[in-house]
């Protein structure tokens, strides 16, 4: 089973409870729950670019969390948590340079199981929950795409909007730099490939989604109660490069 693999532990990290973990020294305390944490923890498997020896000190390693449910029926949630490094001596550093660790940083992403609709969004009951968290722990989060996003909801409702306008395309639709009709560059919007989901500022009572793929953003704007009220789509430029290992 993926989640037992996923692990990397023969011997899962013992449950704790409230009595035994206030009766416990801090030191003994800090020691259980790093062992529960040392479960959850799947290690990233970026090692460098082969052919490429590293001349920098260590500054950062990355995990995920083992994908979970979350309250809303049918999304998961994995965090991804670096870890950042300091060298622990003064001078000239290199790869060999040893460092400690001087900070711990986390966020969010989310996956769909399946088209969920806003209008119909279910929160689990603790039986659904344990059942969401075994559907959810079935994913490998270094093989499958997340979307990032602040909050369940705002990927539900900013994705259902999407659907929403590629499906009845509202009259107000914008998309400056574009040979092709706007319906059709928000048709080519595919939904699997999603990088993001944010709220942007909106007035008058409207609420506003932006959803980007890596090569459209597209901005959803919808009164109160959802119906789609304008779209407006942008090119994305996206610069990637090694940095310096």
């Amino acid at each position: 089973m993926l989640l037992v693999a996923l692990s990397g532990a023969a011997h899962a990290a013992e449950p704790i409870s409230k009595t035994e973990i206030r009766a416990d020294t801090d030191q003994q305390a800090k020691r259980r729950v790093m062992a529960q944490l040392s479960d959850l923890l799947i290690p990233s498997p970026f090692r460098g670019r082969p052919g490429y020896p590293p001349k920098r000190p260590l500054s950062d390693l990355w995990f995920y969390t083992r994908p979970r449910g979350t309250a809303t029926r049918g999304v998961c949630v994995s965090d991804t948590v670096v870890i950042r490094f300091r060298p622990a001596e003064d001078g000239p550093c290199d790869a060999d340079t040893p460092v400690a660790a001087s900070a711990v940083e986390s966020t969010s992403h989310y996956r769909l199981r399946g088209a969920v609709d806003p209008a119909s969004l279910d929160k689990l009951d603790a039986a659904g929950q344990v059942q969401a968290d075994r559907d959810c722990a079935a994913i490998d989060p270094r093989k499958t795409d997340f979307i990032g996003a602040p909050d369940e909801d705002t990927l539900v409702e900013g994705l259902w909007l999407l659907r929403q306008g590629q499906a009845t395309p509202p009259a107000a639709m914008t998309c400056e730099g574009y040979k092709q009709p706007c319906a059709a560059v928000m048709a080519a919007i595919d939904p699997a490939k999603i990088e993001s989901v944010d709220a942007c500022p909106a007035a008058d009572g409207s609420r506003c989604f932006e959803v980007e793929d890596g090569d459209t953003s597209a901005t959803l704007r919808a009164d109160g109660v959802g119906h789609l009220l304008s779209i407006k789509l942008g090119q994305e430029i996206v610069i990637a490069d090694w940095r310096a290992d």
